[in-house]
């Protein structure tokens, strides 16, 4: 689970 997290977490940046 912490990998999603953290999954998301650089993903939200990138995407936006």
């Amino acid at each position: 689970k912490d990998k999603d997290l953290m999954k998301c977490a650089f993903r939200s940046p990138s995407d936006s």
